[in-house]
């Protein structure tokens, strides 16, 4: 659940909210609204981990390592 709650929390706090605040500024309503449905369901998968074990201290650096990895492909991703 580490996991879960560490590639959760970077879409959801990152990549999600950067997604909607370019796409409401590009004036696309139809992918703003496609992507705006998505957020809740990330939120929940992320409270899942976390409430599961997912944010126990002893999952510290493996979350870190999977934070930095999940931005890192999502940043190369994006080019």
């Amino acid at each position: 659940m580490a996991c879960t709650w560490a590639v959760e929390s970077v879409v959801v706090s990152r990549h999600l909210k950067e997604q909607l605040i370019y796409l409401k500024n590009s004036h696309d309503k139809r992918a703003f609204e496609a992507v705006s449905s998505i957020p809740e369901d990330e939120e929940n998968h992320r409270d899942t981990g976390g409430a599961l074990g997912g944010k126990n201290r002893l999952f510290k650096p493996i979350r870190l390592l999977i934070s930095l990895f999940t931005e890192t492909i999502i940043r190369f991703g994006m080019r």
